[in-house]
């Protein structure tokens, strides 16, 4: 993409303006990558021309955009490579200073996938639109306004060390508490336990409002009155606020053994499967969030405004690929990367 590198035998304006025969320079390609970054190829097409003058193919802008979203995959990836589930003593003592708290958050959206047959001799006619989990994580320092985002398609594994790299750069240390939000996903818990037990101690809470919606399903089951219902619900998170998690329980135990399964059975299972995850009234004391709503505004502004744009499928590879974009300018990363290409570290 960046064309031949200079030589003896290259006319002196190329030489000069780093422009060569049948290549894109290197703003263009700053700027195209750029407008695709925000929007559709097919619109970054429109701008390019419009404030550019310069007529440049889908294709070319898809070509352009991928190969600076691999480069910067491939640098993360390199990153994550260094990540162990045991750190050693040496690397203990490197991470051994570090800021007091930092929150983190892990939740996962749909994506458009496109698969094709690998035995399909017309890839074109062997497509099929799947939806799969692309999984949004970040951290931040407590007292900070802007987290530092990490995004992939890839599994769980990774997406625990993607978490565990948000937070390092975030300042973790070995003097660090951990504060995480979310779903109560298992296997979140289990990437918290395993990518940061053998640091520093994590405290993982349950999103209050995630919380909530088990309660209002499960109250439905109670009562049919609506101002009982919303009556319950009111003294349940009061509760919970409280740290009376056993009253709250309470409500359900009864439903605990139903033959069928309804509402308040599951938020009973919910509940008594997840005992440590209910310390809301430390949280309210020391300031913390309650709610993983970072994550969930970081899937519309991070993900979802690119990539589950009108018509947009992906190929999955391509969509990783988009991620890592993506992520590169909400870490405000991008300035960096393209110094690397000047000085030809790509």
């Amino acid at each position: 993409m960046r064309g031949v590198k200079p030589t003896k035998t290259l006319a002196a304006f190329e030489l000069s303006s780093g422009v060569y025969n049948h290549c894109y320079s290197e703003p263009l390609q700053r700027i195209t990558t750029d407008f695709a970054s925000d929007g559709s190829f097919g619109n970054a097409v429109k701008k390019t021309k419009e404030h550019y003058g310069i007529d440049i193919p889908i294709s070319g802008i898809r070509k352009i955009a991928l190969n600076h979203a691999t480069n910067m995959l491939d640098a993360t990836l390199k990153e994550l490579n260094a990540i162990k589930d045991v750190y050693s003593p040496r690397h203990r003592e490197k991470l051994k200073l570090g800021v007091k708290q930092i929150i983190t958050e892990t939740d996962g959206c749909m994506l458009p996938i496109v698969e094709i047959k690998a035995s399909a001799k017309d890839k074109r006619k062997k497509k099929k639109l799947v939806y799969k989990e692309a999984r949004l994580c970040l951290s931040y320092k407590d007292g900070d306004i802007t987290p530092r985002f990490a995004a992939t398609m890839g599994d769980v594994n990774l997406t625990g060390k993607y978490l565990r790299q948000t937070a390092e750069k975030s300042g973790l240390g070995t003097d660090t508490s951990i504060h995480a939000v979310g779903d109560g996903a298992q296997w979140i818990v289990k990437q918290l336990e395993t990518k940061f037990g053998d640091i520093t101690q994590v405290n993982y809470l349950i999103d209050l409002f995630h919380m909530s919606e088990y309660l209002s399903a499960a109250n439905k089951v109670i009562t049919t009155d609506e101002k009982q219902q919303k009556r319950l619900i009111t003294k349940q998170i009061k509760l919970l606020k409280n740290n009376e998690y056993q009253k709250v329980l309470h409500y359900f135990e009864g439903y605990k053994d139903a033959e069928d399964d309804n509402a308040a059975k599951d938020c009973y299972r919910y509940m008594i499967n997840r005992p440590e995850q209910f310390n809301y009234k430390a949280a309210i004391e020391s300031e913390l969030p309650t709610g993983s709503g970072k994550v969930e505004g970081g899937h519309r502004h991070v993900i979802q405004s690119r990539l589950k744009i009108s018509g947009a499928w992906w190929l999955k590879e391509s969509a990783d690929k988009m991620l890592a974009l993506r992520t590169n300018r909400v870490n405000n990363e991008w300035g960096d990367y393209w110094g690397k290409i000047k000085n030809q570290e790509f």
